[in-house]
């Protein structure tokens, strides 16, 4: 029997670890935007259009969730990245 161990040791100091949270945090948080966007937009659509069948609800759903992965490919090339030297 042939036994294999793999064991990884990572260090991290707090400054990395605090800057890897935070990029995670931002990413997050501006995905959460864009969501909350999309759900308002669909909200308003099935407030403002209550006659429309089921199907158009789910066309205008995908074509809003079309635009708001746009917007956040568009914010990600916009925003410049900062880097530290």
């Amino acid at each position: 029997m042939l036994k294999t161990t793999l064991e990884t040791t990572i260090t991290l100091d707090f400054p990395e670890i605090f800057l890897i949270i935070h990029i995670s945090y931002s990413i997050i948080f501006r995905l959460m935007k864009t969501y909350l966007l999309w759900l308002f937009l669909v909200i308003a659509w099935n407030y403002g259009f209550p006659s429309v069948p089921p199907f158009a609800d789910v066309a205008v759903a995908v074509l809003l969730s079309i635009m708001t992965m746009g917007l956040n490919k568009l914010k990600r090339t916009a925003i410049p990245v900062k880097k530290d030297n």
